[in-house]
């Protein structure tokens, strides 16, 4: 299987993070390109009782610039959406 683009959601998580190296690693290995994309989830709970509520106090512009930072690995092509 030929994986040419990979979207790739991005809420700047631990677990985003760790989504986006994984989905680098396939793009890079098939030659493929990632496509990122902001998304925020509504608040929710994890198994210790804490809250996660996404970015506070986070505006447009400034997400928009975090998410053009955004350089994965050498060789893979990135946009941003």
């Amino acid at each position: 299987m030929k994986l040419r683009k990979i979207l790739v959601p991005i809420d700047f998580s631990p677990a985003g993070e760790e989504a986006l190296t994984v989905a680098a690693s396939l793009a890079r290995d098939n030659g493929g390109e990632l496509l990122t994309m902001h998304v925020e989830d509504p608040p929710v709970a994890y198994d210790g009782g804490e809250m996660y509520y996404g970015m506070e106090g986070a505006n447009r512009e400034e997400l928009i610039k975090r998410l053009r930072e955004i350089a994965p690995v050498p060789r893979v092509l990135c946009s941003h959406k």
